[in-house]
């Protein structure tokens, strides 16, 4: 039954997310771009909300326009949607411009990226040395996206540009800022995405998620074993190693065992596996757990990461971009549309973080925690 249950909701998501590429084609021949992203906003909504019973609070919420987002040279890259429910805000869209195919390119169920205080502003400034007062401060001048995590407000600060990441609050030089993946190598990547999955995985549709949940309930609350306890407790609560610690308990092992202490919170991809492994094997399970590293991700490695969760096994994921540890916990894919993975991440607090794999570029780090 268990089987036979994932068969029809793999195929009731397929039809689901196969019928959202009508309504944007329509759209897309009207004037408006921003209704197009809009109406792909609203219905790969519907399409998830269909097959998925983890976020209930989406099930008849509307997607409100929030902000636009340009690439590094003022051209529109990207529209952000908040997901209006019965409680409020219950999560967001990000949707590519037209030169993107108006594709998802991020959504979650946390709050969209918000613009800080003035406060806020002044204080990351100063960390760059610029001393003012608010009022020496421009209002934005506008919004760039630079990739996962890479949501910045410009402003204008003594004759130069200075961004503000939404959700770090950092700042840092607007010429320092990294580019978001060009829309022609994102078109290669759907590609080598496509070309690749023969060689492992020949099914046109697929869906799955391991039943994890992010977690950051201390503080400082560093990424890397974050992200360690949340695949440490899909282990210990639906695998059957009860002899796993609770969440804090484990937290601070992997905070020790995978070096996070001694970087300055920083956990190196090298130690990640084996911290992991020290903390399982120090808590009951020597030899029971082991793990793959791939320091080298590709568009095409995409199969593998469903493989793998297909396995019951989740992987970290750290993407170069922002150096920030996600746990890998599902997959969806569907001939003609993006290939995305679902994430936990400990920073927004999200379960169910997803991912436009073929907008994550190169430098990736995966680690397959294996029992």
């Amino acid at each position: 039954m268990k089987n036979l249950f994932k068969v029809i909701v793999t195929l009731l998501f397929t039809f689901a997310i196969l019928g959202l590429m009508l309504p944007a084609a329509v759209s897309a021949s009207s004037n408006t771009n921003t209704n197009a992203a809009q109406n792909a906003a609203q219905n790969w909504l519907e399409g998830v909300v269909a097959v998925n019973n983890e976020i209930p609070q989406w099930d008849g919420s509307t997607v409100v326009f929030q902000q636009q987002y340009d690439n590094l040279n003022g051209e529109v890259d990207a529209y952000m949607f908040e997901i209006d429910g019965k409680t409020g805000i219950v999560g967001f869209i990000l949707v590519g411009s037209s030169q993107y195919n108006y594709d998802i390119l991020e959504a979650g169920a946390s709050s969209p990226p918000a613009v800080p205080s003035m406060d806020i502003v002044q204080e990351a400034i100063g960390s760059l040395g610029l001393k003012m007062s608010n009022t020496s401060i421009s209002t934005s001048t506008n919004f760039v996206y630079t990739g996962v995590d890479g949501y910045y407000a410009v402003y204008s600060v003594q004759n130069q540009k200075v961004a503000i990441n939404l959700i770090s609050k950092s700042a840092c030089l607007f010429s320092s800022l990294t580019p978001f993946i060009t829309p022609s190598d994102y078109q290669q990547n759907k590609i080598v995405t496509a070309q690749s999955q023969s060689e492992i995985n020949p099914l046109s549709s697929g869906w799955d998620a391991l039943p994890m949940s992010a977690w950051n309930d201390v503080s400082p609350s560093w990424c890397g074993p974050c992200s360690g306890v949340s695949i440490g407790a899909y282990y210990r609560d639906y695998m059957g190693y009860s002899g796993l610690p609770d969440n804090l308990d484990m937290y601070y092992y992997l905070y020790f065992s995978m070096y996070t202490s001694q970087f300055g919170g920083a956990t190196m991809p090298w130690y990640y596996g084996p911290g992991f492994t020290e903390m399982t094997s120090g808590y009951g399970y020597p030899g029971v757990f082991s793990y793959t590293t791939d320091y080298a991700i590709t568009s095409g490695d995409y199969w593998n990461v469903v493989n793998d969760i297909n396995s019951g096994w989740p992987l970290a994921l750290e993407i170069t971009n922002d150096l920030h540890y996600r746990a890998i916990r599902g997959y969806s894919y569907s001939t003609g549309i993006p290939n995305y993975i679902i994430c936990t991440n400990s920073e927004t607090g999200d379960s169910w973080d997803i991912l436009n794999w073929n907008t994550l570029g190169f430098g990736l780090f995966t680690c397959t925690i294996i029992n």
